[in-house]
């Protein structure tokens, strides 16, 4: 399902960035986030930059 819809994006992407996506395997992907999803409120990501900004991924 994931790559239905990276067939319908790769138009508008990129070449550099369509070679990152063509690199990543969606079913893993998709299985590996819904094994995590078990763990709902766990971060995944925190980062702070030097100029304030904040990201966080969280389940």
């Amino acid at each position: 399902m994931a790559s239905l819809g990276i067939n319908i994006a790769k138009p508008w992407v990129d070449k550099e960035k369509k070679q990152y996506l063509e690199c990543v395997d969606f079913r893993l992907l998709r299985k590996s986030i819904k094994e995590l999803s078990k763990y709902k409120g766990v971060t995944l990501v925190s980062v702070k930059s030097s100029e304030g900004d904040d990201i966080e991924i969280k389940l």
